[in-house]
């Protein structure tokens, strides 16, 4: 090192595994910066208190269909990109975590904007909030049922009317994958599972 200022000092920079970002905050001296493991995720606390992923990715594509990878795709946002609809399929689930997180960057005019399981063993928990066409834009939420293993956001009643949509999906467990996310309605809204 060339210098004084290329040196890490440790009375400067913490290291802290937790379960919550908001610990990554508390936990850290005023000042000082911080590498955080949070639920198996890496974050920076800066140090002007700022807390962000230490890794930033850009968003990829998702095309008319995606076969996706935890390799290539956990921990990314796939862009609902087509307008005659895309189709992304998981990868198997096994428990380890992954989270892939997908959006609305084009509304589908044709066909469906759709996330579904790879295989006959996985399906959803959890649900999707969705604001209403209703008088008053009234929140909606619907939970995915049983064997749920398809999530259609099919242009009306069950989503893709609005671009910055999302949906985020985590692989919880072997065979389950934790479903959340907010989506914009009209017409009759009905569960996107």
């Amino acid at each position: 090192m060339s210098n004084e200022q290329d040196l890490i000092r440790v009375d400067v920079l913490e290291l802290i595994q937790t379960d919550s970002i908001a610990n990554l905050v508390k936990a850290t001296k005023d000042g000082n910066l911080a590498l955080g493991i949070v639920n198996g995720n890496l974050y920076v606390k800066d140090f002007n208190g700022l807390v962000f992923p230490a890794i930033r990715s850009e968003p990829i594509a998702a095309g008319a269909t995606l076969a996706m990878t935890e390799e290539k795709h956990s921990g990314k946002t796939i862009l609902f990109d087509t307008a005659a609809g895309s189709i992304c399929t998981l990868p198997p689930s096994t428990g380890k975590g992954a989270i892939y997180r997908f959006a609305i960057k084009t509304k589908a005019t044709t066909n469906s904007h759709i996330v579904k399981v790879e295989n006959a063993d996985d399906s959803f928990v959890g649900g999707v909030q969705t604001v209403s066409d209703d008088a008053g834009a009234a929140v909606k939420g619907y939970f995915a049922a049983s064997g749920d293993d398809t999530l259609t956001l099919n242009r009306t009643t069950t989503g893709s009317v609005s671009n910055g949509e999302f949906v985020e999906v985590q692989d919880i467990e072997e065979g389950k994958y934790l479903v959340r996310g907010f989506t914009s309605s009209s017409g009759t809204e009905a569960t996107p599972f």
